[in-house]
């Protein structure tokens, strides 16, 4: 239980401005060093939806208006928040990656556009923002089931993100094969063809195919399902002319 003097700093009139205090720090403070703050951000969030929402809302603020060399390490914090294995897992992926749209006013407006719009709308301004975002679902992905399940539900909604990334690793003029060159600390907003660029675009193509595969599995066996019921309807019928 919080201490009554603290609780004016997460869920009171000042629990916005110290949450953004937070992501600040893991800009400019090594992740290293906020192991404790990571910690009570995990146990506050765990099954609290509220909080959750608000958190998710502040991280993703923050990753929007960053300068894309701390991204990084804000998407290394909201990480932490992702893998909470709860009751809540799966809608705070929803929260993050599709945003939220239910109205309201004041401070109970909880309106804000997720990571899936993020991403659409720095691929034509901030490349690297844009590929950092589909990294870091992809790095999700690999770390946790339910994200993989998530994912592979949502293929859709970031498909043509993939597709953006296969197409400017074959078209980029800026081709970096040098091991210490990233799209992760650059001083560009343009992308860079790296290997580990390379890397993540097949990952991803990995996960559509899997979750593509996926889909026509449980079609194929749905349609046999109903070509069974449908023949067993038929054959009942034939003997009951036959009666």
């Amino acid at each position: 239980q919080l201490k009554n003097q603290m609780e004016i700093y997460f869920y009171g009139k000042w629990s916005n401005r110290y949450l953004k205090e937070i992501c600040y720090a893991f800009q400019e403070i090594s992740s290293s060093q906020l192991i404790c703050t990571v910690q009570l951000m995990e146990i506050l969030a765990s099954n609290n939806q509220s909080f959750s929402e608000q958190l998710i809302r502040i991280v993703l603020q923050s990753i929007a208006q960053a300068h894309t060399n701390d991204l990084k390490s804000i998407f290394k914090f909201l990480s932490y928040i992702l893998l909470i294995e709860d009751s809540l897992q799966i809608k705070r992926l929803q929260l993050a990656f599709e945003g939220i749209n239910e109205s309201g006013s004041g401070d109970n407006c909880q309106h804000f556009t997720g990571l899936y719009s993020l991403i659409r709308t720095s691929i034509e301004s901030e490349q690297r923002r844009a590929y950092q975002t589909v990294k870091f679902l992809i790095n999700l992905s690999n770390r946790n089931s339910s994200c993989k399940d998530y994912f592979s539900s949502t293929a859709m909604q970031w498909e043509f993100a993939i597709n953006w990334l296969k197409q400017q690793m074959q078209t980029s003029w800026q081709w970096s094969p040098a091991q210490n060159v990233s799209n992760e600390d650059t001083d560009t907003r343009s992308f860079q063809r790296t290997r580990s660029a390379q890397f993540t675009l097949e990952q991803a193509q990995s996960l559509l195919q899997q979750t593509t595969t996926s889909n026509n599995d449980t079609s194929t066996n749905e349609l046999m399902e109903l070509n069974d019921t449908q023949s067993q309807s038929s054959s009942q019928s034939t003997l009951v002319g036959i009666d």
